[in-house]
């Protein structure tokens, strides 16, 4: 019977039949929850929630290497900007520019003690465009320029 009550709610298309659609839906929300005496409902909106998590993470691992802005990232996930900042900062503890830099610095190190590229292709395969921008921060980060990074290390 709550899902007949809301069916009409979703023909009008009105400021005011949008509130009593949210609050309908709630409704239905919360009787579904206290019926689920095994938790099913909640483990399945856990789930979800939980899927979403992992969904932010492949598309950050997948790329943070790339010119992205934060406003791409968000599409690509399917959420707004400030929805994608949210979710990002819980899982991460830090916005996500912040850890992008980071992990392409990470990256970059890494880079440079493993292979033979020199600091311009390591600074734009992990995705810095500007070369000139890259080695102050690798400097900031690990205390010597990248082009010190002692190659008898590797």
């Amino acid at each position: 019977s709550c899902i007949e009550s809301i069916l009409p709610y979703f023909v009008h298309n009105s400021a005011q039949s949008k509130t009593l659609l949210r609050l309908k839906l709630e409704e239905l929300f919360l009787l579904i929850s206290e019926a689920d005496s095994d938790g099913n409902f909640l483990n399945f909106l856990q789930d979800i929630f939980s899927q979403r998590k992992q969904d932010i993470i492949e598309l950050i691992e997948g790329h943070y290497h790339k010119p992205v802005t934060v406003k791409d990232l968000a599409a690509l996930s399917g959420r707004s900007l400030s929805s994608f900042k949210r979710e990002f900062k819980e899982l991460f503890r830090v916005p996500p520019m912040h850890w992008i830099m980071n992990r392409r610095l990470e990256q970059a190190r890494k880079l440079l003690l493993s292979s033979d590229k020199n600091v311009t292709e390591v600074g734009f395969d992990v995705g810095f465009g500007n070369i000139s921008h890259f080695s102050p921060l690798f400097k900031k980060k690990f205390g010597c320029p990248p082009s010190k990074i002692n190659k008898n290390l590797r």
